[in-house]
């Protein structure tokens, strides 16, 4: 049977449409020796490189460091990071902008839902990205990580957003993306641009009707 067309995408950004990992790895370099901290491997980052920064950052350091530790290194994380987005365009995956190229040319509505905050993130802002890149005309709405009360998959998180479930497509590159598709009802693709298994391969299998792809152009065309 053919699903309905699809009228709605509800992108993730980090990791979906942006490739921020390596900006974060960057930067997690230059800050952390000032804090007597080793560089954790990239494994150990890339593992634990979901949610809020915040929670990023504590668990990548093993989850063993007080409070006001890990919200000095998010202080000087957010400093450190913004002028490395100052020119942000060529970290855009280009089969998620094909993707959402095709999407606004066939007239689905387009929403990012991301758990990164606006507020202090300066040229990292999600908002501050979409605006000054090739993103603009191309998304409808962007929900930040201190929006609303609510993050990811938290259905809550999308009030306000208009979709059927049934036309919603969710596409993102961790479980929590796929979580969120299932609490609203919605199909979901999960995008891996990696020979590497994924870092939450276990956590995967909780959602076996999920399409799992290397690269966004898999799902072309869309609509």
């Amino acid at each position: 049977m053919n699903q309905p067309a699809v009228e709605t995408i509800i992108w993730d950004l980090d990791g979906t449409i942006i490739d921020s990992f390596g900006l974060y790895c960057d930067v997690m370099a230059e800050i952390l020796p000032g804090h007597g901290i080793a560089l954790p491997t990239q494994d150990v980052l890339a593992a634990n490189y979901h949610g809020s920064l915040d929670d990023s950052v504590s668990q990548a350091l093993g989850g063993t460091l007080a409070k006001d530790q890990i919200a000095q290194i998010v202080i000087d994380f957010l400093a450190a990071q913004s002028p490395l987005y100052e020119t942000v365009e060529h970290h855009i995956f280009s089969d998620a902008l094909a993707l959402a190229r095709v999407g606004r040319a066939v007239g689905i509505n387009q929403v990012v839902v991301t758990n990164r905050s606006h507020a202090g993130r300066l040229k990292a802002s999600p908002r501050s990205i979409v605006e000054r890149t090739a993103l603009k005309p191309l998304i409808d709405k962007i929900i930040c990580g201190d929006d609303t009360p609510y993050k990811k998959p938290d259905v809550r998180v999308l009030a306000g957003v208009e979709f059927n479930p049934e036309t919603t497509l969710v596409i993102g590159d961790q479980p929590v993306d796929l979580e969120l598709a299932q609490n609203i009802g919605a199909r979901a693709v999960l995008v891996w641009r990696s020979d590497e298994p994924h870092a939450h391969t276990d956590a995967l299998k909780r959602y076996p009707n999920v399409q799992i792809v290397s690269s966004l152009t898999q799902i072309l065309p869309v609509g």
